[in-house]
């Protein structure tokens, strides 16, 4: 029996051309390592397992909607390139890693509209420390973001007015363009993103702001390792 969270339509519905196509596709999300040094070595590599095994599990499940390949989760470690660096840097890599693959910037093809082309995964020190909890966490994150001052999301002649959270990479807006999600909840999520863009809608996600965590489709959870910023407003 599928699972009730799999509310969405169902892609027999869809265009049958595309879902030949996609399930001769490789799926999965690339993941950047972001952090180095300590035990950060062991903690990449059980956050990598947690993974593996999410990924099995899932391809044994009927809740899949969309078609999918052969699964693939490409790991890029790099410390002098992406250590401790802003999400942006991250964006930025993985925009040049979309487009070594032939994905044009206005991916308005069919073929381009699934999650592996839209989002990629991050390892913070955060997300390695969870690793070794019963809370495992990893940051998921959207390439086509634009921060809220950017003159496309403002629109022609408006004002950007800032937003009153603790500002996060200097976004004091609720929208920072990732988000932390449970490392279970990836199967889902992926599903979703590839879902949504199988009927052409932006594979956009609802999101809480860091470091509030995805825990389900309609849940929040805080993550409780360490006092980090993101969580209230600025004292007004």
């Amino acid at each position: 029996m599928r699972s009730s969270h799999l509310c969405y339509p169902s892609p027999e519905e869809g265009i049958p051309e595309v879902r030949e196509e996609l399930k001769n596709r490789p799926w999965g999300l690339v993941t950047y390592r972001t952090a180095y040094g300590g035990h950060s070595d062991r903690q990449f590599l059980k956050l990598r397992e947690l993974i593996h095994k999410m990924v099995l599990k899932f391809q044994e499940s009927d809740d899949k909607r969309c078609p999918m390949g052969q699964a693939d989760w490409p790991v890029v470690e790099n410390k002098k390139l992406l250590s401790n660096v802003t999400t942006q840097v991250v964006r930025e890599q993985f925009s040049k890693w979309a487009s070594d693959r032939g994905v044009p910037s206005t991916e308005d093809g069919w073929k381009y509209q699934v999650g592996r082309f839209h989002y990629c995964l991050f390892a913070d020190r955060r997300s390695l420390k969870s690793a070794e909890t019963t809370f495992p966490i990893v940051g998921v994150l959207y390439k086509d973001w634009l921060p809220p001052w950017h003159p496309d999301k403002i629109g022609y002649g408006a004002k950007y007015v800032p937003g009153d959270w603790t500002p996060i990479e200097g976004n004091p807006d609720g929208d920072v363009g990732w988000f932390y999600s449970r490392v279970v909840s990836l199967d889902w999520l992926y599903d979703l993103m590839c879902v949504r863009g199988l009927y052409g809608k932006t594979p956009r996600l609802p999101c809480g702001r860091p470091p509030y965590v995805v825990h389900s489709p309609s849940k929040l959870r805080r993550w409780r390792g360490d006092k980090a910023e993101g969580h209230y407003r600025t004292p007004s």
